[in-house]
């Protein structure tokens, strides 16, 4: 079992193509969320495709399509 300290959402940003950027949340899972209600929910809040990918760098997170970081810290 994890302590509290061990928990932590990460947001991890690679290109597709030239301009294109994907977003994958990690670790969401940690907290009890279920990824693809919380896909479902990003995906309405930020106006862009969202859906739960197995990635094989960080296993199951939540893939986003688009450079949403700083509109993620600002919901916080």
């Amino acid at each position: 079992m994890q302590s509290d300290s061990d928990k932590h959402v990460k947001i991890y940003k690679t290109k597709r193509g030239q301009k294109k950027t994907i977003c994958f949340f990690v670790g969401l899972h940690q907290y009890g969320v279920v990824l693809k209600d919380a896909s479902k929910i990003m995906g309405k809040k930020f106006a862009c495709g969202a859906s739960v990918v197995t990635d094989p760098k960080y296993g199951e997170c939540i893939e986003i399509q688009g450079d949403i970081e700083k509109q993620f810290e600002i919901m916080k």
